[in-house]
């Protein structure tokens, strides 16, 4: 029993006080618990550096391999929220070591509630040629009307989305139809994402030849 007691001392010394070194390592950052009525806007990172003391035996161990650190956001209200990082608020996978600094030591998390709201699809039709050289009728856009949803700032101040509807040359005088993937601003989605686009390029299309000099720069 004298014996056990040795080894099971001899083994602690050697693990927790012996050779006690200081370390830095990148912890990669994991956010869960957001309140399904918010969308964060900004303040989030994807990892901090966190300087630790302890035995060199774990610290080598804990140095190879990736660390992920979860951060619980289900506090956050809309505007801003400030989340600490410190010590005592990081997991369980620190709890054998003193942690002497992380940085940053907090974050400032923005927030904005989410909303939904049914928006028209405005065309816009362009062409590569110079204006007036396409004749275009009948376009028609499938379904007329999507539903954005985002934070509520932005999406307030969307009237419509609109949808470029880039003309080919080579299509004159045919009906064209094409499948186009709406362009939102960032944090906003568009639900379908894509909508269906029918036109008629009215107008005809000629064939010219030219005979051209061609110069040599020197």
């Amino acid at each position: 029993m004298l014996l056990a007691i040795f080894i099971a001392v001899s083994m602690w010394y050697m693990v927790s006080v012996r050779d006690r070194l200081e370390a830095q390592i990148e912890v990669s950052l994991d956010y869960f618990g957001i309140p399904a009525n918010l969308v964060v806007t900004d303040g989030l990172i994807n990892k901090a550096i966190v300087r630790l003391r302890g035995p060199e035996t774990l610290l080598r161990s804990i140095t190879q391999r990736k660390i992920i650190q979860a951060v619980d956001l289900s506090s956050i209200k809309k505007g801003t929220t400030v989340v600490p990082l410190s010590a005592e608020h990081l997991g369980a996978a620190f709890r054998a070591f003193e942690l002497i600094d992380v940085q940053p030591p907090r974050i400032v998390v923005k927030a904005d509630n989410v909303q939904e709201r049914s928006v028209p699809v405005k065309a816009v039709v362009d062409s590569p040629l110079r204006s007036g050289a396409l004749t275009v009728e009948n376009v028609s856009v499938t379904p007329a009307t999507v539903v954005l949803r985002g934070p509520e700032s932005v999406v307030s101040a969307i009237a419509s989305v609109p949808l470029t509807i880039m003309l080919d040359p080579k299509a004159a005088g045919t009906t064209t139809q094409q499948t186009i993937t709406l362009d939102t601003p960032g944090m906003v989605t568009a639900t379908p994402p894509s909508v269906k686009v029918q036109y008629t390029i009215t107008s005809g299309r000629t064939v010219i030849s030219r005979r051209c000099k061609v110069e040599i720069a020197k």
